[in-house]
């Protein structure tokens, strides 16, 4: 039970840290720090670290095809 709710803080946390790094991002962006370029990969690759997240939380692997 306690090891449950430990993972499920774990997940919250590096749920955070994603949204805030999306956050981030968006403000870079809008100011004119970076590009487009890096903003559309920067943007993938904080996607993919969240579907991972969400896969490795959930463990929905074998309902992938």
């Amino acid at each position: 039970m306690i090891s449950n709710y430990y993972n499920f803080l774990v997940y919250c946390n590096k749920r955070k840290t994603f949204c805030k790094g999306y956050q981030r991002l968006k403000k870079d962006r809008f100011r004119g720090y970076i590009d487009q370029h890096s903003y559309v990969k920067s943007l993938r690759q904080i996607h993919r670290a969240a579907l991972e997240l969400e896969l490795d939380y959930f463990d929905i692997l074998h309902m992938r095809l």
